[in-house]
Protein backbone atom coordinates (compact mmCIF):
# COMPACT_ATOMS: atom_id res chain seq x y z
CA UNK A 1 0.00 0.00 0.00
CA UNK A 2 1.14 3.50 -1.19
CA UNK A 3 1.12 6.15 1.60
CA UNK A 4 1.20 9.61 -0.05
CA UNK A 5 3.10 11.95 2.49
CA UNK A 6 3.39 15.39 0.25
CA UNK A 7 1.23 18.02 1.65
CA UNK A 8 -1.33 19.41 -0.37
CA UNK A 9 -0.50 23.17 -0.83
CA UNK A 10 -3.35 25.10 -2.53
CA UNK A 11 -3.04 29.13 -3.21
CA UNK A 12 -6.11 30.87 -2.45
CA UNK A 13 -6.63 32.41 -5.99
CA UNK A 14 -7.43 28.64 -7.33
CA UNK A 15 -10.82 28.95 -5.08
CA UNK A 16 -13.71 29.63 -6.88
CA UNK A 17 -16.43 28.75 -3.90
CA UNK A 18 -16.11 29.02 -0.16
CA UNK A 19 -18.50 27.99 2.44
CA UNK A 20 -18.09 29.12 5.82
CA UNK A 21 -20.07 28.65 8.89
CA UNK A 22 -20.21 31.56 11.05
CA UNK A 23 -19.42 34.20 8.86
CA UNK A 24 -20.78 36.70 10.20
CA UNK A 25 -19.07 37.70 13.10
CA UNK A 26 -15.91 36.82 15.05
CA UNK A 27 -12.88 34.98 13.40
CA UNK A 28 -15.33 33.90 10.35
CA UNK A 29 -16.24 37.70 9.97
CA UNK A 30 -12.47 37.95 9.50
CA UNK A 31 -12.28 35.35 6.87
CA UNK A 32 -14.70 36.51 4.45
CA UNK A 33 -12.82 40.47 4.40
CA UNK A 34 -9.81 38.76 3.78
CA UNK A 35 -11.27 35.98 1.41
CA UNK A 36 -12.62 39.08 -0.18
CA UNK A 37 -9.60 40.79 -0.55
CA UNK A 38 -7.48 37.66 -1.65
CA UNK A 39 -9.62 36.49 -3.79
CA UNK A 40 -12.88 38.98 -4.95
CA UNK A 41 -13.74 36.26 -7.98
CA UNK A 42 -14.66 32.96 -4.54
CA UNK A 43 -18.25 33.42 -4.51
CA UNK A 44 -18.66 33.11 -0.39
CA UNK A 45 -21.78 31.36 0.41
CA UNK A 46 -22.30 31.52 4.70
CA UNK A 47 -24.55 29.30 6.73
CA UNK A 48 -25.52 31.17 10.30
CA UNK A 49 -28.17 32.61 11.66
CA UNK A 50 -27.18 36.41 11.00
CA UNK A 51 -26.56 37.48 7.11
CA UNK A 52 -23.11 38.90 6.15
CA UNK A 53 -22.28 42.61 6.58
CA UNK A 54 -21.51 44.43 3.52
CA UNK A 55 -18.13 43.80 1.65
CA UNK A 56 -16.40 46.71 -0.26
CA UNK A 57 -15.45 45.34 -3.56
CA UNK A 58 -17.59 42.04 -4.06
CA UNK A 59 -20.86 41.41 -4.85
CA UNK A 60 -20.46 37.88 -4.99
CA UNK A 61 -21.60 36.65 -0.97
CA UNK A 62 -25.05 34.60 -0.73
CA UNK A 63 -26.16 33.71 3.37
CA UNK A 64 -28.26 30.98 3.63
CA UNK A 65 -29.81 31.48 6.93
CA UNK A 66 -29.28 28.15 9.27
CA UNK A 67 -29.78 27.31 12.24
CA UNK A 68 -26.88 24.22 12.98
CA UNK A 69 -28.82 23.02 16.11
CA UNK A 70 -31.74 22.53 14.26
CA UNK A 71 -32.19 19.38 11.75
CA UNK A 72 -34.68 21.13 9.71
CA UNK A 73 -33.44 24.14 9.49
CA UNK A 74 -29.70 22.10 8.38
CA UNK A 75 -31.84 20.28 5.61
CA UNK A 76 -33.78 24.15 4.28
CA UNK A 77 -30.07 24.89 4.30
CA UNK A 78 -28.42 21.95 2.72
CA UNK A 79 -30.75 21.86 -0.12
CA UNK A 80 -30.38 25.66 -1.13
CA UNK A 81 -26.62 25.50 -0.55
CA UNK A 82 -26.40 22.68 -3.07
CA UNK A 83 -28.63 24.35 -5.47
CA UNK A 84 -26.44 27.79 -5.51
CA UNK A 85 -23.51 24.97 -6.19
CA UNK A 86 -24.63 23.38 -8.99
CA UNK A 87 -25.97 26.53 -10.45
CA UNK A 88 -22.63 27.88 -9.93
CA UNK A 89 -20.65 28.33 -13.81
CA UNK A 90 -17.66 30.02 -12.75
CA UNK A 91 -14.44 28.61 -14.18
CA UNK A 92 -12.82 27.53 -11.04
CA UNK A 93 -14.87 24.94 -8.77
CA UNK A 94 -12.12 24.26 -6.02
CA UNK A 95 -14.20 24.67 -2.95
CA UNK A 96 -12.63 25.55 0.37
CA UNK A 97 -15.07 24.67 3.36
CA UNK A 98 -14.49 26.75 6.58
CA UNK A 99 -16.55 24.83 9.37
CA UNK A 100 -15.91 28.08 12.16
CA UNK A 101 -19.15 27.87 13.75
CA UNK A 102 -19.42 27.52 17.43
CA UNK A 103 -19.85 28.44 21.34
CA UNK A 104 -19.49 27.61 25.05
CA UNK A 105 -20.65 27.91 28.50
CA UNK A 106 -18.87 28.78 31.23
CA UNK A 107 -20.55 26.66 33.94
CA UNK A 108 -20.74 23.21 36.10
CA UNK A 109 -22.57 20.75 34.13
CA UNK A 110 -25.05 20.80 32.98
CA UNK A 111 -26.16 24.13 33.88
CA UNK A 112 -26.94 26.94 32.60
CA UNK A 113 -29.35 24.02 31.04
CA UNK A 114 -29.12 20.38 29.67
CA UNK A 115 -30.44 22.11 26.26
CA UNK A 116 -27.35 24.41 25.91
CA UNK A 117 -25.29 21.29 25.84
CA UNK A 118 -27.12 19.46 23.49
CA UNK A 119 -26.88 22.20 20.85
CA UNK A 120 -23.12 22.74 21.53
CA UNK A 121 -22.53 19.46 20.83
CA UNK A 122 -24.59 19.70 17.51
CA UNK A 123 -22.88 22.95 16.44
CA UNK A 124 -19.48 22.47 17.90
CA UNK A 125 -18.66 18.52 16.56
CA UNK A 126 -22.01 17.10 14.52
CA UNK A 127 -21.74 20.54 12.38
CA UNK A 128 -18.72 20.26 10.80
CA UNK A 129 -19.03 16.32 10.26
CA UNK A 130 -22.38 16.92 8.55
CA UNK A 131 -21.34 19.76 6.36
CA UNK A 132 -18.04 18.09 5.02
CA UNK A 133 -19.76 14.84 4.35
CA UNK A 134 -22.69 16.71 2.16
CA UNK A 135 -19.96 18.37 0.29
CA UNK A 136 -17.25 15.59 -0.26
CA UNK A 137 -17.96 14.20 -3.39
CA UNK A 138 -18.27 17.81 -4.64
CA UNK A 139 -14.31 18.34 -3.32
CA UNK A 140 -13.75 14.62 -4.57
CA UNK A 141 -14.47 16.08 -7.92
CA UNK A 142 -13.62 19.47 -8.11
CA UNK A 143 -10.60 19.33 -5.56
CA UNK A 144 -9.93 21.86 -2.79
CA UNK A 145 -9.63 22.60 1.00
CA UNK A 146 -11.02 21.90 4.50
CA UNK A 147 -10.04 24.01 7.70
CA UNK A 148 -12.00 23.18 10.74
CA UNK A 149 -11.94 25.74 13.84
CA UNK A 150 -10.98 23.75 16.45
CA UNK A 151 -9.65 25.43 19.97
CA UNK A 152 -6.49 24.75 22.78
CA UNK A 153 -9.28 23.64 24.38
CA UNK A 154 -9.04 20.40 22.89
CA UNK A 155 -5.63 19.47 24.24
CA UNK A 156 -6.84 18.81 27.68
CA UNK A 157 -10.07 18.61 29.88
CA UNK A 158 -11.37 21.77 30.68
CA UNK A 159 -13.45 21.76 33.75
CA UNK A 160 -16.72 24.90 33.69
CA UNK A 161 -16.46 24.65 30.18
CA UNK A 162 -16.24 20.71 30.02
CA UNK A 163 -18.73 20.24 27.24
CA UNK A 164 -17.14 22.56 24.97
CA UNK A 165 -13.63 20.90 25.68
CA UNK A 166 -14.59 17.54 24.37
CA UNK A 167 -16.32 19.36 21.23
CA UNK A 168 -13.35 20.91 20.23
CA UNK A 169 -11.37 17.48 21.54
CA UNK A 170 -13.19 15.66 18.94
CA UNK A 171 -13.28 17.95 16.52
CA UNK A 172 -9.21 17.98 16.85
CA UNK A 173 -8.84 14.61 16.41
CA UNK A 174 -11.67 14.16 13.79
CA UNK A 175 -9.82 16.23 11.48
CA UNK A 176 -6.77 15.88 11.70
CA UNK A 177 -7.56 11.98 11.07
CA UNK A 178 -9.52 13.19 8.25
CA UNK A 179 -6.51 14.84 6.78
CA UNK A 180 -4.78 11.65 6.54
CA UNK A 181 -7.72 9.71 4.64
CA UNK A 182 -7.69 12.64 2.26
CA UNK A 183 -4.67 13.86 1.83
CA UNK A 184 -3.58 11.33 -1.18
CA UNK A 185 -7.20 12.50 -3.05
CA UNK A 186 -5.74 15.70 -2.51
CA UNK A 187 -8.04 17.17 -0.73
CA UNK A 188 -5.80 19.11 2.46
CA UNK A 189 -7.61 19.72 5.98
CA UNK A 190 -6.24 21.75 8.30
CA UNK A 191 -7.20 22.08 12.17
CA UNK A 192 -6.52 25.48 13.72
CA UNK A 193 -6.30 25.63 17.19
CA UNK A 194 -6.70 29.47 18.47
CA UNK A 195 -6.75 29.95 22.25
CA UNK A 196 -8.59 33.32 23.88
CA UNK A 197 -9.47 35.47 21.25
CA UNK A 198 -11.06 39.17 20.98
CA UNK A 199 -14.39 37.99 19.78
CA UNK A 200 -18.02 37.76 21.57
CA UNK A 201 -17.42 33.82 22.55
CA UNK A 202 -16.61 34.97 25.54
CA UNK A 203 -19.58 37.36 26.37
CA UNK A 204 -21.84 34.07 25.11
CA UNK A 205 -19.97 32.00 27.39
CA UNK A 206 -21.02 34.33 30.61
CA UNK A 207 -18.08 36.57 30.80
CA UNK A 208 -18.50 40.25 31.23
CA UNK A 209 -15.76 40.79 28.69
CA UNK A 210 -13.06 38.55 27.58
CA UNK A 211 -9.89 37.66 29.83
CA UNK A 212 -7.65 37.40 26.83
CA UNK A 213 -5.36 40.12 28.52
CA UNK A 214 -4.01 37.62 31.17
CA UNK A 215 -3.53 35.19 28.52
CA UNK A 216 -2.48 37.41 25.36
CA UNK A 217 -5.19 36.71 23.38
CA UNK A 218 -5.13 37.54 19.29
CA UNK A 219 -7.63 39.94 17.51
CA UNK A 220 -9.67 37.40 14.55
CA UNK A 221 -7.77 38.86 12.25
CA UNK A 222 -4.67 37.39 13.14
CA UNK A 223 -6.10 34.70 13.78
CA UNK A 224 -7.53 34.46 10.37
CA UNK A 225 -4.62 34.94 8.54
CA UNK A 226 -2.57 32.85 10.01
CA UNK A 227 -5.26 30.31 9.21
CA UNK A 228 -5.13 31.24 5.23
CA UNK A 229 -1.28 31.49 5.81
CA UNK A 230 -0.75 27.73 6.86
CA UNK A 231 -3.47 26.56 4.65
CA UNK A 232 -1.39 27.44 1.46
CA UNK A 233 1.32 26.01 3.16
CA UNK A 234 -0.01 22.59 3.35
CA UNK A 235 -0.28 22.16 7.21
CA UNK A 236 -2.73 19.91 8.81
CA UNK A 237 -2.44 21.67 12.20
CA UNK A 238 -1.90 25.40 13.44
CA UNK A 239 -2.35 26.28 17.20
CA UNK A 240 -2.08 30.21 17.02
CA UNK A 241 0.32 31.64 19.76
CA UNK A 242 3.22 30.59 21.37
CA UNK A 243 1.78 30.10 24.67
CA UNK A 244 -0.75 28.06 23.73
CA UNK A 245 1.48 25.96 21.56
CA UNK A 246 4.25 25.90 24.83
CA UNK A 247 1.02 24.34 26.66
CA UNK A 248 -0.64 21.98 23.61
CA UNK A 249 3.55 20.91 24.40
CA UNK A 250 3.48 20.58 28.24
CA UNK A 251 0.37 18.46 28.38
CA UNK A 252 2.14 15.49 26.34
CA UNK A 253 4.02 14.72 29.81
CA UNK A 254 1.55 15.41 32.27
CA UNK A 255 -1.04 12.52 33.59
CA UNK A 256 -4.70 13.55 32.33
CA UNK A 257 -6.46 13.58 35.75
CA UNK A 258 -3.56 16.10 36.76
CA UNK A 259 -4.39 18.21 34.03
CA UNK A 260 -7.88 18.24 34.76
CA UNK A 261 -7.31 19.38 38.20
CA UNK A 262 -5.04 22.23 37.52
CA UNK A 263 -7.72 23.14 34.60
CA UNK A 264 -9.79 23.61 36.92
CA UNK A 265 -7.70 26.01 39.18
CA UNK A 266 -7.43 28.12 36.31
CA UNK A 267 -10.18 28.63 34.95
CA UNK A 268 -11.83 29.25 38.15
CA UNK A 269 -8.94 31.35 38.97
CA UNK A 270 -9.97 33.06 35.64
CA UNK A 271 -13.35 33.37 36.20
CA UNK A 272 -13.25 34.77 40.19
CA UNK A 273 -10.59 37.54 38.73
CA UNK A 274 -13.11 38.38 35.88
CA UNK A 275 -15.60 39.45 38.55
CA UNK A 276 -13.01 41.47 40.52
CA UNK A 277 -12.02 43.21 38.39
CA UNK A 278 -15.54 44.14 37.53
CA UNK A 279 -16.24 45.14 40.60
CA UNK A 280 -13.76 47.37 40.65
Amino acid sequence: MEVCMAKVQIPLEKFGLCVITGGSSGIGEAFVNLLAVRCPECRIINLSRSPLGEIKGTNNNIHISCDLSNDDSKKSAIKELLRVIEEDSGERKKLLLINNSGFGTYDTFPDPNLQSQLDMLEVNAKAPLWLTGELLSYLRTFGGAILNVASIAGFQPTPYFATYGGTKAFLLNWSLALAEELRPQGISVLTLCPGPVRTNFFKSAGFSSPPVNQWGGLTPDQVATAGLVSLERGRNLLITGWNNRLLSFMTRFVPLRWIGRLSAFVMKKMRLEQFQTNRT
